[in-house]
């Protein structure tokens, strides 16, 4: 089981991911989609991810690719 030592470090990982995309966006003219917390755990809009999840869920560690 996957258990978080330190939940503010999440949050601050978030963030600066989020403000690098939007950065990385603006430079280049591309669209990146931002993460977000979703049930507790950090999610991002992928549509690949997406297509890939209506028909598989990919576990590794405590990471996955599923419908949610």
């Amino acid at each position: 089981m996957c258990k978080r030592k330190n939940p503010g470090i999440y949050s601050l990982a978030m963030k600066l991911s989020n403000r690098i995309a939007v950065a990385l966006a603006k430079k280049y003219g591309v669209l990146l989609a931002e993460g977000a917390f979703v049930g507790g755990e950090m999610a991002v809009e992928d549509p690949i991810a997406k297509l890939f999840g209506r028909y598989f869920d990919v576990k590794a560690g405590c990471r996955k690719i599923d419908r949610s």
